[in-house]
């Protein structure tokens, strides 16, 4: 495989949407044959997950990925697993998920699975050119990171997901309306728990096509949920990889949060564009977009 493979045109009628989403909660996946057959599936969201714990097996960490785009499991796709520590990433393995999309065996598992703070890098970029997508360059969701937190290891916890490059939602923002607002990127979060602004929390944004990250901006959400400026300003906009972080676990200071700091990381093709990017979330679930 090449690394820069030339994929073929990406067919706008078909996908002429400003919209991205990545949604961590519980999801059914309801796909079929209909875009193997050349037509349109039924809108379904671009990346879903949640924690599933279960009992009559030995404690483990377990993941499951399916790929909404072909309505088929992610056969082959890189997953990198890390452990966060002092606020460092320590890489514990790599693998490639099996033929039904599983991680096939656990991820963890014995004395391996500890209570902690674990991030998986799903590499999702690769795993479209492997598969010959006709898809969009650059993806707006090439690597998707996903950190959760381990409180109970008595219990097992398997991470289904569901993820694509795009969604098909009839809330996609209209071309003409993308060229009037201004360039940069803002961000919004809300409390889906009790289903208001998530006051106060932290959020982070870094530049992540420089090694390592640097931070560009700090601030906190006000009281309606958002920043008192954009994050990054219209004067300071570039195209590049950038990851916001949002610090999930501090605000809601639960005993049984699942979610800890939440990295969402995204590619900003078109610095004329503005890049919105909100962030719906509770103590057990968090999801994003690109809004408008």
């Amino acid at each position: 495989m090449s690394d820069n493979p030339t994929l073929p045109l990406f067919d706008a009628r078909r996908r002429r949407f400003a919209l991205q989403s990545v949604a961590l909660g519980g999801g059914v996946l309801l796909v079929g044959a209909a875009r193997a057959a050349g037509t349109e599936t039924a809108p379904v969201p671009n990346q879903t997950s949640g924690p599933v714990q279960q009992d009559g097996l030995d404690p483990r960490l377990t993941m499951h990925a399916l790929d909404t785009w072909h309505g088929t499991p992610a056969a082959g796709m890189r997953v990198d697993v890390f452990r966060i520590e002092d606020g460092q990433a320590k890489h514990i393995e790599t693998v490639k998920l099996a033929a039904s999309g599983r991680s096939e065996p656990p991820l963890l598992i014995g004395d391996a699975y500890r209570a902690g703070t674990y991030e998986l890098l799903l590499h999702v970029d690769e795993y479209f050119a492997a598969r010959k997508a006709e898809l969009p360059q650059p993806l707006f969701l090439s690597k998707i990171p996903l950190r959760f937190r381990v409180t109970d290891v008595t219990q097992r916890i398997h991470l289904p997901v569901l993820f694509g490059p795009g969604a098909t939602t009839t809330t996609a923002v209209a071309e003409t309306r993308r060229h009037t607002m201004a360039a940069g990127i803002t961000t919004h979060v809300l409390d889906v728990s009790l289903g208001k602004p998530a006051a106060g929390m932290q959020i982070e944004l870094f530049d992540m096509s420089i090694q390592p990250p640097m931070l560009i901006a700090r601030t906190r959400a006000n009281r309606d949920g958002r920043t008192d400026a954009p994050i990054l300003p219209a004067a300071q906009a570039r195209a590049g990889d950038f990851e916001l972080r949002f610090w999930v676990a501090d605000y809601f200071r639960t005993p049984d949060v699942f979610a800890d700091v939440v990295p969402v990381r995204f590619t900003v093709a078109d610095a004329a564009q503005h890049y919105h990017v909100p962030l719906l979330c509770s103590p057990w679930s968090f999801g994003t977009y690109r809004g408008s």
